[in-house]
């Protein structure tokens, strides 16, 4: 009875987590990987793909 409860709540979570990943993505508050970081070069690989294709602001 206890392993089931315990699976029932593991399965639950992961449940919750994907939904709100979804949702995340679908509205667009979906950050990303980059977080901002001043030793991260992240930011700045999409910035210098959006300067190479004219038409495209970063």
């Amino acid at each position: 009875m206890m392993e089931t409860i315990l699976v029932v709540g593991v399965v639950a979570a992961v449940a919750l987590m994907a939904v709100r990943s979804f949702y995340r993505t679908m509205t667009g508050k979906e950050k990303g990987h980059c977080c901002g970081c001043a030793n991260c070069t992240c930011g700045q690989a999409g910035k210098e793909n959006a300067q190479a294709k004219p038409g495209v602001s970063a």
